[in-house]
């Protein structure tokens, strides 16, 4: 399997991963390639549905990404941001 094959099983996972998340909740977001995807649909949702919900980060990469993806609140293990 080449890394476009990949790339594109992970961008699946993480929209399917996305599904599951409902205003209101708290979700666990990872690191990883495949988090990558789920965090830029989760903004979709955020900016186009307007899904609400808060997201704990385990790395500063997870954190500084929904800035460019619209979410509104993100927690990491120390610090709250909001954009």
């Amino acid at each position: 399997m080449d890394k476009a094959q990949q790339d594109a099983l992970k961008k699946a996972a993480g929209i399917e991963a996305a599904k599951l998340i409902q205003s209101g909740m708290i979700a666990g977001l990872g690191t990883g390639s495949t988090v990558r995807f789920l965090v830029d649909e989760l903004g979709r949702r955020v900016k186009e549905e307007g899904l609400e919900f808060t997201g704990v980060t385990t790395s500063r990469r997870t954190r500084s990404r929904p800035k460019a993806t619209a979410s509104r609140s993100l927690t990491s293990m120390t610090s709250t941001i909001s954009t």
